[in-house]
């Protein structure tokens, strides 16, 4: 037998390498490393005024060279990034400021590239 007589130890593999493939199948991962990418753009977004220009312009600074990720929700980059910058890093903004700043009447966060897509802030923000 392949698994040396242990049975449960051969259902137990079995499940799990089915339960991976049917995952990784139907989501793809966000590849973008924001563990380690550079913050210190948005201590320009300060309380409390949260300056408008200041808060998006950090935003599309660090999200337009991967809005094409971030806007395709089926790899979960958006949801990543707006929580390594709103929870993981030591910038605690209140909840769905970017989307209150940044898109405004359901504009898109514009790219200063032409070469860049911009950021789709009201598909990025889904209520729980």
């Amino acid at each position: 037998m392949a698994c040396g007589g242990n049975t449960y130890l051969c259902y137990f593999t079995c499940f799990f390498l089915l339960a991976g493939l049917a995952t990784s199948a139907t989501v793809s991962r966000c590849t973008i490393p924001f563990e380690i990418l550079d913050y210190s753009r948005f201590q320009t977004c300060k309380a409390p005024e949260f300056a408008t220009e200041a808060c998006c312009g950090a935003l599309s600074k660090f999200s337009c060279p991967y809005a094409d990720d971030i806007n395709d929700l089926s790899t979960g980059c958006a949801d990543e990034m707006f929580a390594y910058i709103y929870e993981k890093g030591r910038y605690r903004y209140p909840d769905r400021l970017f989307l209150e700043l940044c898109g405004k009447d359901g504009k898109d966060l514009g790219c200063e590239s032409s070469d860049e897509p911009s950021i789709k802030m009201q598909t990025l923000y889904r209520d729980p």
